[in-house]
């Protein structure tokens, strides 16, 4: 009877001690009091994004929250100006931190934000003669057959100045992120997120035009990443502070020799997998379709409320991304397989529970939440619900090998899943509607991303054979 208890209840010690053995080390508690310090900010920044949301929606019509959906994505797209630096400076800082290079943190900080801020004033240039030469920015700002829709074209201005500063003010955000104090991030987040939420209802109130609103959201958002600068300014000391002085040529050439990576990388992911209101807004505006921003917004809105789950997640797998760089440069490879095995399983446990319940009442979850004249069709709910779930299993995975600098095997076969997937996701689209779009998405995804990761990183982390 003693042996059949001890068979049974010994896998079950060996979950309950996986917690302390995992945070028995300096590096380990560091990510712990991050994540537990994150519980707290990211669910409280997830309600005040989503409110946001739905004050836009409930306020100013599905119409209008396509067209604020269409240029806050593309804002997001607009993130491939910064070259990949913000993800290299999390390593390079990473790195230095663990070597106590003060001299080069602070090169590493002063040298990005000036790129980043020079990146921004390219964007803006940019921007403005694309609008010289194009008022409707290609017929985005035309969307549901309208003439040259001028609130457009002036959210569409909100959005690209807010993409240009935050370039630069998002290096913040990585120096905290970097020093394992993602907690800081998330709470700085949270008070951008506030005003967002102020700033945007205060101009619902008033029935202040689409731009203001936009405008209030903005400013909120810069805001919280200010605070941030401010913060890491303060605990870090001057080395978290850019100085004009500290800029290094040689710096940079290290940013951008892994940023130019990060950035492909990244790129791909946001428009195969997070862009779909974007790419939606694209075809409607060149087929001149007579829906395009309603189409936009039922595209947009499950996007976001099944985001969600992934921000759950995040909460507790972004601490290990500077955790494994600073593994990496230790040497301590036993650490880093026993993490991302039972990361893996917890997330992959953690997403069932979540997922499978928010597709089932999705309709309702959704009426709730944006109002009952909003109606997004099932099979596309259906579609988003196993995007979701496969995505958010593959995060650990990505977290490890960007981790441990394993870019050039992500960057190969995201050119190849963009190469396939974006004429995958329109033949979806023209075939099947937007559901199709999504699960198209879904069958390439699973190809040619997740099962060729996930056997890199067993690969690498498989022990060595003892001679």
């Amino acid at each position: 009877m003693g042996s059949v208890a001890g068979t049974l209840l010994g896998p079950l010690r060996r979950l309950g001690a996986a917690p302390r053995r995992l945070f028995s080390s300096d590096r380990g508690r560091a990510a712990a009091r991050t994540a537990l310090g994150a519980i707290i900010a990211r669910p409280l920044n997830m309600l005040l994004s989503l409110a946001t949301t739905a004050l836009v929606v409930r306020c100013m019509g599905m119409d209008q929250f396509g067209t604020w959906a269409v240029w806050q994505n593309f804002a997001g797209v607009l993130g491939v100006f910064a070259l990949g630096v913000p993800l290299s400076v999390m390593n390079h800082l990473s790195t230095a931190r663990a070597g106590g290079d003060t001299e080069r943190l602070s090169r590493t900080v002063s040298t990005a934000f000036f790129m980043m801020a020079a990146a921004g004033a390219a964007l803006l240039a940019g921007s403005g003669v694309w609008l010289a030469l194009d008022p409707s920015f290609a017929g985005l700002a035309r969307l549901d057959r309208q003439s040259l829709d001028t609130a457009g074209v002036a959210c569409a201005a909100v959005f690209i100045a807010y993409a240009a500063v935050g370039l630069a003010a998002g290096i913040f955000d990585r120096i905290t992120t970097s020093q394992q104090d993602g907690w800081i991030s998330a709470g700085c987040q949270v008070v951008g997120s506030a005003i967002s939420l102020v700033l945007v209802a205060t101009a619902c109130l008033f029935r202040a035009p689409l731009p203001l609103a936009a405008a209030g959201w903005a400013t909120g958002s810069l805001f919280g990443l200010a605070v941030n600068g401010v913060v890491a300014r303060q605990r870090y000391g001057s080395w978290a502070a850019p100085r004009l002085a500290c800029f290094s040529r040689s710096e940079m050439q290290l940013l951008l020799a892994d940023g130019w990576q990060f950035m492909l990388l990244g790129f791909i992911g946001l428009i195969t997998l997070q862009s779909d209101p974007l790419l939606v807004g694209i075809w409607d505006a060149i087929h001149a379709t007579e829906n395009g921003s309603r189409a936009v917004a039922e595209m947009a809105i499950p996007l976001r409320f099944f985001n969600i789950a992934s921000a759950v997640i995040l909460v507790f797998l972004s601490p290990l991304w500077p955790a494994y760089a600073d593994a990496q440069a230790r040497g301590d490879v036993e650490w880093s397989r026993r993490t991302l095995l039972r990361s893996l399983a917890a997330t992959t446990a953690v997403a069932t529970l979540l997922i499978a319940p928010a597709t089932l009442w999705s309709r309702q979850l959704l009426a709730w939440w944006v109002g009952g004249d909003v109606s997004v069709p099932q099979p596309l709910l259906h579609a988003f619900g196993w995007w979701a779930f496969v995505t958010i299993v593959s995060y650990p995975i990505v977290m490890y090998l960007n981790g441990v600098g394993r870019l050039r095997f992500q960057l190969v076969l995201g050119l190849i899943f963009t190469t396939f997937v974006l004429p995958a996701k329109f033949a979806g689209l023209a075939w099947f509607g937007s559901a199709g779009m999504v699960a198209a998405t879904v069958v390439v995804f699973m190809g040619l991303q997740f099962i060729p990761l996930l056997a890199l990183a067993l690969a690498i982390t498989r022990p060595a054979k003892k001679s």
